[in-house]
This record gives structure tokens, sequence and C-alpha cells, in this order.
């Protein structure tokens, strides 16, 4: 007789009698011994014996696991996962038959509750494995959303330190890399300065620019671009930042910050109302605009100041 077909009967009787259940006890005593690929034959077996026991896949993506096989590994654990979800489908289907039929519970029915609480804990087991391999592979968005199903199924301190742990490590990489962004941020900022003393006014709005795209509301960074769009003739964008510059310092409540602005925004109107050819009626608007910002100024805290002061106050 050929050998492997004996075996293959001797593994067919087994399934028939005990499905996977040999071949997963198997499995865990070989990983027990440290045996792992013998482990994983086993836990292969007793898939392929009980394809539909969630059980079964459970063992084999913890196998996956221990030989940081993540891609088969989370294969195993979606495959588990949608068993379960099956299994509790039924379940849900068949009670609800039952109301509907009205009949009674029977006693086989009302002892098995440990059986029928199963599936949830080990779907729960499967989403918390499911967020130790999506750590290991870097998606930790992913990873914190399979700790959080877990918790939902099945309360765990566990998974639950384990998700705690992950969100404290993740906003304090978040906040050590925007420190970063912010020191390079400051860096620009002072980059544009310099390039603005040297005249070169496009090279210092790209550097306030990068400043701002961390710091989009900084009121200083918008009015120091601000004053870099005048140089350039391109007063349209200058008063829109001067405009931002002041909502923000305003918002922020940085009055000093807000006198400055509104200053500066009132010798731009003067400055663009003495320029040669302008009609007397749109000189005449921007001396008004110019006087509405030195008053806003006064009014909210620059009294003698550069603001009353401001035609005479250098850019």
């Amino acid at each position: 007789a050929d050998p492997s077909n004996e075996r293959a009967r001797e593994e067919l009787a087994m399934v028939e009698a005990e499905g996977g259940d040999q071949f997963r006890e198997e499995g865990v005593h070989a990983v027990a011994a440290g045996d792992w690929e013998e482990g994983l034959r086993c836990f292969e077996r007793a898939c392929k014996a009980a394809p539909k026991d969630p059980k079964c896949w459970a063992g084999r993506a913890a196998v996956m696991f221990g030989l940081k096989r993540w891609d088969e590994c989370l294969a195993d654990c979606d495959k588990g996962i949608v068993l379960c979800e099956e299994e509790r489908r039924e379940k849900e289907e068949a009670e609800r038959r039952k109301e509907e039929e009205g009949g009674d519970e029977s006693e086989e029915d009302s002892t098995d509750e440990e059986e029928e609480e199963e599936p949830g804990v080990l779907e729960a087991a499967l989403w918390a494995r499911k967020g130790e391999v999506l750590l290991e592979m870097g998606d930790e968005g992913g990873a914190e959303k399979a700790f959080e199903r877990s918790l939902e199924l099945h309360d765990s301190a566990e998974v639950e330190a384990a998700l705690e742990a992950q969100k404290r490590d993740r906003k304090a990489r978040e906040e050590a890399a925007r420190q970063s962004l912010l020191v390079e941020a400051s860096l620009d900022k002072e980059r544009g300065t310099e390039l603005f003393k040297a005249r070169k006014y496009p090279q210092a709005v790209e550097a306030f620019t990068r400043a701002l795209a961390v710091e989009p509301r900084s009121a200083v960074y918008l009015m120091n671009r601000a004053v870099a769009y005048l140089e350039m003739s391109k007063s349209m964008l200058a008063a829109k930042d001067f405009d931002e510059s002041i909502a923000s310092a305003r918002e922020g409540g940085d009055m000093e910050l807000l006198v400055k602005v509104l200053g500066k925004k009132g010798r731009m109107w003067e400055r663009l109302a003495a320029v040669k050819g302008t009609p007397t009626t749109e000189k005449q608007k921007r001396l008004e605009d110019a006087a509405k910002a030195f008053d806003e100024g006064v009014k909210a805290g620059g009294g003698g100041g550069g603001v009353r002061d401001g035609k005479r106050e250098a850019w």
C-alpha cells in the first residue's frame, strides 16, 4: 500500500472524528516546545481539516506572527474574523427564527452560554492580533482601529493597555515631528528676513511661504510676507496677507503685534497713495484706508508709537 495514501486516510479519519482539534493540539504542543515550523505544519493541517473553524485560523495566525510572516498572519486573521462574523450572524438568525416561532428555549440552548460567548472572544483576539501585525507593518492608524474593534467585542485590559500605549507613542512622535517643523519654519523666517534685507524679495516670499506651510495662521510670517509682496509691487497680495495677519493677531490676543501690523498696513496705503499717476479718487480712498488702519492701531493700544507717527517709521 502507498504510505502516503495510508497517511491521507488516517488524517481523513481524524478529521471526520475530531475536525481540526487534534491537529490544533499538536500545533500548540509543538510551538510550546519551540518547534515553530512543526507547529505551522500542524495548524496548516487543522485549517485544511476544518476550514470553517476560526480557531484553526487563529492558531495559524499566532504561529505566523511568531515566525514574523506578517502578510500571511494578516491574511489568517482576516479569514478567522470573517468566519467569526459568519458564526455570529448564523446564531443571530437562529435566535430570530426561534423568536418568530415562539418556541421556548430548550435546556440544551440555555446551558451552552460559554460556547455562545466564544466567537466574540475569539474574534476580539483576532482583531487584537491584527493590530499587532499592523503595528509591525508600520500601519499605526490601522492598528489603532483594530485594537478599538477588539475592545468593542470584548473588554481586555491587555488590549486596552496596548491601544493606550500606541496612542501615546504616536502622539509623542507627532509632537516631535511638529516641533522639528516649527524649528524649520523659524529658520525659514530668519532666512526670509535676511533675503528681504538683501532686497531679494521673491526669494524672501518663498522662505516666508515655506514657514507659513507649517504655521498658516502665524501673524508674524503673514506680516513679513506682506511687506515682501509690497516691495514686489504686488499690493493685492500684500493687503490680503496684512488682513489675515491682523485677524490672527487679534484672535491670539497679541495686541502689540496687532498694533505693529496695523501700522504697516496704514503705511502701505499711504505709500500706494503717493504713487505718481494715481487717480485722485483712488488716492483719496487709499489715504482713507491708511487713516482707518492707523485709527484701529490707536484703539488697539498703539497710542503714541509707530501708529500715529507711522509715516516716519522705516519698514
